[in-house]
């Protein structure tokens, strides 16, 4: 994948080896990949796949199981859960609020 309209550069995320499994049902295994800065990205692929997995594992809701993961230059297990909800949102297709709030509210609640 090549991001050649991005105005900043350099590696925003970078998995290395990265696994995860449920109980003993490997999910992820071996994954490893960089994310640029200023690129959008899509993820794919079946149900069941990690999709999910793998976005709750960047945003910290996960650790791997095995290898690492760095955000922004530092380890991910080294960011402070509110360091990271500054700089990280994960807003889930299923997510319901039982409030009336704007698009825009829920994601500043982060």
């Amino acid at each position: 994948m090549a991001c050649k309209q991005a105005r900043v550069s350099g590696t925003l995320w970078q998995l290395d080896r990265v696994g995860f499994g449920y109980g003993n049902q490997p999910v992820i295994s071996d994954f490893s990949y960089q994310f640029d800065r200023g690129c959008c990205y899509g993820v794919l692929g079946p149900n069941g796949s990690g999709k999910t997995t793998l976005l709750d594992l960047l945003c910290g809701l996960l650790v791997p199981e095995s290898g690492g993961i760095v955000f922004d230059g530092r380890p991910l297990v080294h960011w402070r859960p509110r360091a990271l909800a500054r700089q990280v949102a994960l807003v889930p297709q299923d997510f319901a609020v039982d409030f009336d709030f704007s698009v825009r509210m829920v994601v500043e609640m982060g």
